[in-house]
């Protein structure tokens, strides 16, 4: 009887880490890439632009960005160079924060989900990583957020 249920237990294991294993979506979106319209298009994105009010070059970002700086080419190149920025988040963790330093550490504010913040508001050229949260409550925000959608 012992074993019966040793087997059992082992078989249900196996069928779980099967499950866990293929239940990735088909095609995985890009961690990264660069953005050259005025809008972040792409759901589940947050996009830091070289220039004020969405202008110029942006590069978007799918996951969290812990350091700008060690990203790949050319994406690091928007590292202390960004002016304004976007959040395209669709999940629970659709809200961003941008932070001065790598790590998540030194001045940092949060843009919720569907708005853009098109000035620098004391963030331009500063920014150096970002962190997808569920919320923006308890953090300094953005003072100028705009309804993006």
């Amino acid at each position: 009887m012992r074993h019966t249920k040793l087997g059992a237990a082992l078989a249900g294991l196996a069928t779980a880490a099967v499950v866990a294993t293929t239940a990735q979506p088909a095609n995985a979106a890009a961690l990264y890439y660069t953005e050259s319209s005025t809008r972040c298009l792409t759901a589940g994105y947050a996009c830091a632009w070289y220039d004020q009010y969405g202008n110029g070059t942006a590069t978007a970002f799918y996951d969290d960005a812990w350091d700008w700086s060690a990203i790949p080419s050319p994406y690091r190149n928007i590292n202390n160079q960004s002016s304004s920025w976007e959040s395209h988040g669709t999940s629970t963790y659709g809200n961003v924060r941008f932070f001065n330093y790598a790590g998540g550490t030194g001045a940092n504010k949060c843009l919720k989900k569907g708005y853009a913040q098109t000035t620098s508001d004391g963030m331009d050229n500063l920014v150096s990583a970002n962190v997808w949260v569920s919320t923006c409550s308890g953090y300094t925000q953005f003072s100028y957020q705009i309804r993006i959608w």
